[in-house]
């Protein structure tokens, strides 16, 4: 820049300023989930980064959840994860991010993959609830369905029974099958045996009434069920 006075006099040239126009907003990268998640988990978590592309800071990020069709509030934070509160319930959830920086331009939203959030069901076991003689009793079969990455907690009278006497026999995606196998140190005959198992979320309890009878081979051996 040169400056002149009245009469035509002219400054020497200053120095060299410059200055960026910024109007494009900043990127997100999705950082998980980068595929189809099924959990049993209530309260999955979120995360995103910025892409650096030396433009403005970030100031805060849009976040929208989507429950199946119906999109909830918007929420504005300065965080790049995301962990709802309170829980959620069972159903389909999409995550939408986008970005904005300090001079309010907002970037491209991103959509995540979508997150299944799953409610485990226990099914009733083999044999039913009841009373049986002791070797009726000695394997009590189990299943469970909707079973991604909760944890199986299954307790006898009230003591968790130890993992050596769980025995998983099928596990594809989404499902198990487990015998609980019964020894002296969980019941007796002529006792209450109480079985509560727990997935995640879920919890099923049956009582069975061990028979005095002592017919067969009793305890701690496995009894296969077809189911």
């Amino acid at each position: 820049v040169m400056a002149y006075d009245v009469a035509g006099n002219g400054s020497a040239w200053s120095e060299w300023a410059s200055t960026t126009i910024d109007s494009v907003g900043p990127a997100v990268r999705i950082v998980q989930p980068t595929t189809v998640v099924y959990t049993n988990t209530l309260c999955p978590v979120w995360k995103w980064e910025v892409v650096d592309d030396d433009t403005a800071p970030i100031e805060d990020y849009r976040v929208t959840l989507v429950a199946g069709e119906h999109a909830l509030p918007e929420i504005w934070t300065s965080s790049s994860e995301f962990m709802p509160v309170p829980d959620l319930g069972p159903g389909a959830y999409v995550l939408r991010v986008a970005a904005r920086d300090e001079l309010g331009n907002i970037g491209t939203e991103e959509s995540f993959p979508v997150v299944h959030v799953v409610a485990p069901v226990i099914h009733a076991p083999i044999p039913m609830e009841g009373a049986y003689p002791v070797n009726k009793v000695s394997t009590i079969a189990f299943s469970v369905s909707g079973m991604w990455d909760a944890r199986l907690k299954v307790f006898a009278n009230g003591r968790p029974v130890p993992d050596r006497s769980v025995i998983v026999v099928s596990r594809p995606s989404g499902f198990i099958k487990f015998y609980v196998l019964i020894d002296a140190d969980m019941a007796e005959p002529g006792e209450r045996l109480t079985i509560r198992v727990e997935a995640g979320s879920a919890a099923r309890e049956v009582v069975y009434e061990v028979l005095a009878e002592r017919s067969g081979f009793g305890f701690g051996r496995l009894r296969p069920w077809d189911w």
